[in-house]
């Protein structure tokens, strides 16, 4: 695995010391979670990066959130930098 920033929607969080971050995966999937602020870069707008963790399984890549569950999700490579 390897540490990427993972191009997302960003929004405030409950609590100030963490941020809502939205990623759409390629197909019609979305998934939505809190995030510590520390891990997150906002660019214009509602748009910002994820510090994630990256890793392939086959011909896909794949990131793990830095929120509490570790989610996975599905991503484009386009979207990784």
């Amino acid at each position: 695995m390897s540490e990427k920033w993972l191009l997302c929607r960003i929004a405030k969080g409950m609590f100030s010391d963490e941020t809502a971050i939205t990623y759409s995966w390629p197909g019609s999937r979305e998934t939505s979670v809190f995030v510590p602020s520390q891990f997150v870069r906002k660019d214009d707008g509602d748009t910002g990066r994820v510090k994630v963790l990256v890793f392939s399984k086959g011909p896909q890549t794949w990131a793990v959130l830095p929120n509490e569950n570790r989610e996975e999700v599905l991503v484009r490579a386009a979207d990784i930098s």
